[in-house]
Order: C-alpha cells, then structure tokens, then sequence
C-alpha cells in the first residue's frame, strides 16, 4: 500500500507543473500507513507555498479516513517577496468516498495561532466541510459541500501588506477580522484523485451564505445570499447585509476609493431610507428556497447586487466585481 501510494505521488507530481514533491518515502510504522514528503511547492497564478515536509497517512482501524500532518512553518511567495507564515497547532482531516471514485466526502481542517514572519497574523481558523447532493440549480454543478468557516481576529492589514508588498494603501483596511458562516460550495467536479492537474482541478461555480457574520473593526454585519460566476467570470448575485449602522460600510468603501468621500453622508441617508424595502427570495435547486428575513429592531437589511462585472450596495454603484474564475 505504502509503496503503491509513494509511486502514485510521484506519477502526479511529475505530470502536474502545479505540484513538485523532492522526496516520497514509505512511513514503515505500527499504526500509520502513509508517505513523508519533503520539499513540496504548490503554485498557482497567486503565487507559490512551499512546505518543508508532511505526512499523509491513514489508521488501519479507518482506511477511509485520512490524516496531513502539516509542518510549524511554510513559506508563501506572492511574486512580492517571500514570508515564512506559522501555523500553529494544524490538524487536517479527509473522508474519502470508496463508491465515489475516493472522491472527498467530509474535510476538516484547523490551524493557529497563525504568524507571519514571527508577528501574530491569527488566533486560527476552522474548516468544515461535508459533501451533499449538488441537485439542478446551479448549471454544470457536479459536487457539492455544506461548509462552515471560522476565522478568529485575523490581522487584514499584515496580510495584505505581505501579500502586496506595499502596504499604504491598505492601511484604510481595520486589522482585526472576525468570521463566522455557514454556506454551501458548488463545484465543476469533486475533488479526488483524477482532478488534480490544473486542467482538471474542481472550480467553484457558486457559493451560498445562509448565515455568516462578519466583524471588521467598527464594522459589524450578518450576510445572507448566494454569488456565482457569469460568463466573463465575474461575481453575480444577490447579498443581503444587516448591519445597525451602514456608516462604518460606507467610510471604508471610500478608504478603498470605491466610494468618493463626499458621498458619504449622502449615501448614508439613501441607505437608511431603504434598510427596511422588501428583498425577493432567491430560488434553491434543494430543499426550501433562501429568503431574507426582515431585518431586526435598530438593523438595517441592505441589498448587495453584483451584475454585469459590477457591484452595487442599494442604488450606489461600489465598483467592479470580483472575479470567481
């Protein structure tokens, strides 16, 4: 098994300019069936990480369970300068399907306190993830997982200053972010092991949040909706966002320069105005459609269109989409 399993990550690696392995050496030990890895690279168009070493094993008692031991440090590489990002304490977790082709069923990973370049960067974060079925409402839709994501006061600032080497602009950005949601990820095919070439790497096509809450310096606001790509790849959809006060919202969409200062006041006004106008419920593919309820005492419920490689929060326009694709 362990023979088998080393010479298969050396078949991939070696077909796959994404993924370089130095060295693949069987485990050989009581209770774990697995390889070390020494020397891994991952690329993409983002950049590059680099992991000294890792394990990936599995428990004789569950074969179709298995483990990544992950290193202290790795090293991420945006094309700005390298920085050595500390995990922490990680633990990395897949179910695989035997009847689906090994495909992933269940994924939960963990990691923190994270640093960077030895400067606290997070407390940690937590993935889950558990497949489901992927039904007919979002075109060319193959997989399908239920996820919930915890980010805990992650320092946005030293993260994109690294990432970008410069970090002046992104001063405006307040440091500390905290996340929590629960979604469903739509995806162009499962992940397992005949989609790991970059030609056949699972792409996200939609992504849904019936519930998140966001906390990002004075700005505080739960999020409810669903985003997917359109044919350029941009973003499109519909997000809800119920916040006390859109102010704090608004003032850094201007520190980012996708609002002019001097509408700011204005735009506050509109969206006051507004915070409480009916939003139509958006159609599921399973189960009961996603509907967004009325906002609560003192809260504002304020529309979130992206459309066209364009994004809008009511009727002020904030600038382009993201790209999903």
């Amino acid at each position: 098994g362990e023979t088998l399993l080393a010479r298969e990550l050396r078949r991939i690696a070696e077909g796959n300019p994404a993924l370089s392995i130095a060295e693949v050496t069987e485990l050989r030990e009581t209770g774990r069936i697995g390889v070390h890895m020494s020397g891994l690279r991952l690329t993409r168009a983002e950049g590059a990480l680099d992991l000294p070493e890792a394990d990936l094993w599995l428990s004789p008692l569950a074969p179709t369970e298995a483990h990544l031991d992950l290193p202290a440090q790795a090293v991420i590489d945006s094309g700005h300068g390298a920085v050595t990002l500390g995990l922490g304490s990680t633990d990395a977790r897949m179910r695989l399907r035997p009847l689906g082709g090994m495909a992933l069923d269940r994924i939960a990973l963990g990691a923190g306190p994270l640093t960077l370049d030895r400067a606290p960067l997070a407390d940690g974060l937590e993935l889950n993830g558990r497949h489901v079925a992927a039904g007919t409402g979002v075109a060319d839709a193959a997989a399908a997982y239920d996820i919930d994501l915890s980010v805990r006061r992650l320092d946005l600032v030293r993260l994109v200053a690294a990432l970008s080497g410069d970090g002046s602009r992104e001063t405006a950005i307040p440091s500390a972010l905290q996340l929590e949601a629960q979604g469903r990820v739509w995806l162009d095919a499962a992940p397992g092991p005949g989609h790991l070439t970059p030609e056949t790497r699972p792409a996200a096509l939609a992504l849904r949040l019936e519930g998140a809450k966001v906390t990002l310096g004075p700005l505080g606001a739960r999020l409810i909706g669903q985003v997917g790509a359109d044919e350029t790849g941009h973003a499109q959809g519909l997000i809800a966002l119920y916040t006390p006060d859109a102010a704090p919202l608004l003032q850094l969409a201007a520190d980012l320069g996708w609002l002019p200062q001097g509408v700011v006041k204005l735009a506050g006004r509109m969206l006051k105005g507004m915070g409480e106008l009916p939003m139509p419920a958006m159609p599921a593919d399973t189960g009961p459609e996603l509907t967004f309820p009325a906002p609560a005492q003192g809260e504002l419920r304020l529309p979130l269109t992206l459309s066209g490689g364009r994004m809008s929060l009511g009727p002020i326009p904030l600038g382009p989409a993201p790209r999903l694709r």
